[in-house]
């Protein structure tokens, strides 16, 4: 008999015979318990449910247990703390101290697996009254602008988001933090819709998840002199004469905004109304305003030429 004959035969004779033997070595195998183990589970979290609304927790609840179950080592090796954390339900419990026993049938395990022992048994929770609040939403900006280029301003709508929490807790906190927004190497503004972030899980948001940010960007100031800004007399009752009368200013803002200011968008008074005429001259500094009044935001007047002060002299005789 050939060799390909000699496997054929063993293989195939009693075919029926042998799947039989196959199908009940496969069931004797699934009905045989596995050796039951005990496994211990470090690290398994608790899962805190249903906290009365008026009450929060005084603090973040850290601890963590060691959970120790019985079964095959095939249903407890793969366990993982988190498939374990117990469910504690709040909804009966008070301000203050509370005390929670910790039992075996707050724990959801595979069939076939008990839970033997919870490390520690028992956990003490402290309620606090919930209070509302309005905190100002703080937005990070990270990066630098292109070498050149400077934030100027930043502004966030809304600017406050209503936040609740533990009293005591939100007694210490004026500010709440969002997303953080980059600008590395931009030259230009930009507008950015960002989450809220509460960093304490006791701190719960009570109204908008979001808000927008915008990051005013702009060149790096530089400074500039301009001449010939009349200065104009406000409540002068006689004669009054300014020396000197023309002005000049020197500047400091963006390039792109400076190249184009003009001596009328500078308006500069001397308001002497009260004051009485005398020989000797009054030393007065004008006030300058901007026109646009817009350009106070993107403008800086840092000096006066000549002077800063005028020579203000008013005459006794009525103004004609």
């Amino acid at each position: 008999m050939s060799v390909g004959s000699q496997f054929r035969t063993a293989i195939f004779d009693n075919l029926y015979l042998k799947a039989f033997a196959l199908m009940l070595a496969v069931g004797l195998w699934s009905v045989v318990p596995d050796p039951s183990v005990l496994h211990i589970v470090p690290g398994v979290p608790v899962q805190i449910d249903s906290i009365p609304g008026d009450l929060a927790l005084s603090e973040p609840l850290a601890v963590t247990l060691d959970v120790s179950v019985r079964g095959s080592a095939l249903r407890t090796r793969d366990l993982r703390p988190g498939e374990l954390a117990p469910r504690i339900d709040m909804f009966d419990m008070f301000e203050g101290d509370n005390t929670v026993l910790l039992t075996p049938d707050m724990i959801n395990v595979p069939f076939g697996v008990t839970v033997q022992s919870i490390d520690p048994p028992r956990l003490t929770i402290n309620l606090e009254r919930r209070v509302r609040r309005e905190l100002a939403v703080n937005v990070v900006v990270e990066g630098s602008p292109h070498g050149d280029y400077q934030i100027y301003d930043k502004l966030v709508e809304p600017p406050t988001v209503p936040v609740s929490g533990p009293a005591s807790r939100m007694a210490a906190l004026d500010t709440i933090a969002a997303e953080k927004v980059g600008v590395t190497g931009r030259q230009e503004s930009l507008v950015r819709t960002v989450r809220v972030i509460p960093e304490d899980p006791t701190l719960r948001l009570e109204g908008a998840s979001e808000v927008q940010v915008t990051v005013a960007i702009e060149e790096r100031p530089i400074n500039f002199q301009l001449q010939g800004i009349e200065v104009n007399v406000v409540g002068a009752a006689t004669r009054v004469v300014l020396n000197p009368a023309v002005i000049g200013v020197v500047l400091e803002g963006p390039p792109s905004v400076i190249a184009n200011l003009l001596p009328e968008n500078f308006i500069a008074t001397i308001d002497v109304e009260g004051l009485a005429a005398r020989a000797d001259d009054y030393r007065l500094e004008p006030v300058i305003r901007l026109d646009p009044a817009e350009l106070a935001r993107r403008v800086r007047v840092i000096a006066i030429t000549p002077q800063r002060s005028l020579d203000v002299h008013i005459f006794a005789e009525s103004q004609r």
